[in-house]
């Protein structure tokens, strides 16, 4: 079934208030959906525009404005002036507000107190490239401690991050070439370029290291085990267990940072 029948049956039986309800409701879900909705539209000959009212439903063209009270608001004067020039306007907030961290707040991250007295001091102090530093430290000891960081940090502090630029900064997906020549080439990179997208990808390859480490050592052990007597067989199990819990470990958080961050920046 088509993905957008419902509007299509709306436009086709001329219910133009219901049509302008389905495609401000597409708007909470994606931008792609509202680009679908658009081109079934303008596939249509009924016209469920009107004439742009600027003077009662003013549009803020402040992009530091675009929150969640400036979109609820938005919807609302949609459905009482639905014009052409609204929705564009309504699909440039929902781009907007999509690349912004908005749904895991501040206060819902769990930080050490040590961590998060040093993060306040340098939020505080609007001092960006410490900032910025100390996130990329963090981020060379623990991910997980690196990630609630991060997300506390942009929550405080959104301009902390940058509009990313694969261009001078390449990022190369390829984990094959993941060693720890990339990873001090990124960490630099990080420091001139502190994007969102960088910094989701630094994670990735930081477990992706931690677990080659764990697995480089792994025949070392198994070949020490294999020399031990039948008494000692218990305590080789023992090892090889934490071996495989700290590799399930690390291969959830791989799989946990995609998800949080398409939370976090949904985008």
């Amino acid at each position: 079934m088509n993905q957008y029948f419902d509007l299509i049956k709306a436009i086709d039986d001329a219910n133009i208030p219901l049509a302008r309800s389905i495609i401000i409701g597409y708007a909470n879900q994606s931008v792609k959906k509202i680009t679908g909705a658009l081109d079934v539209v303008n596939s249509r000959t009924l016209n469920i525009f009107e004439p742009n009212d600027e003077l009662l439903y003013p549009i803020n063209s402040d992009v530091t404005s675009w929150d969640e009270d400036y979109w609820h608001g938005l919807t609302s004067d949609m459905m009482h002036n639905f014009s052409k020039e609204r929705l564009k306007h309504l699909f440039e907030v929902v781009k907007a507000m999509k690349a912004k961290p908005e749904i895991v707040k501040a206060h819902d991250v769990l930080l050490d107190d040590a961590v998060k007295q040093k993060l306040d001091v340098l939020i505080h102090e609007s001092n960006l490239e410490r900032l910025r530093s100390e996130l990329v430290g963090i981020l060379n000891v623990e991910a997980k401690k690196a990630l609630k960081a991060f997300i506390y940090s942009v929550e405080k502090k959104p301009e902390l991050l940058q509009n990313h630029d694969e261009d001078l900064y390449p990022i190369d997906d390829n984990e094959n070439s993941w060693d720890d020549n990339y990873w001090h080439g990124l960490t630099s990179d990080m420091m001139h370029n502190f994007s969102k997208e960088r910094f989701e990808h630094m994670l990735k390859v930081r477990q992706y290291l931690d677990r080659e480490d764990v697995q480089d050592t792994s025949p070392q052990e198994e070949s020490v085990r294999s020399n031990e007597n039948d008494d000692k067989s218990t305590e080789g199990m023992g090892k090889q267990d934490n071996t495989l819990t700290y590799i399930l470990i690390a291969a959830g958080i791989v799989i946990a940072i995609p998800v949080v961050l398409w939370l976090l920046f949904k985008s």
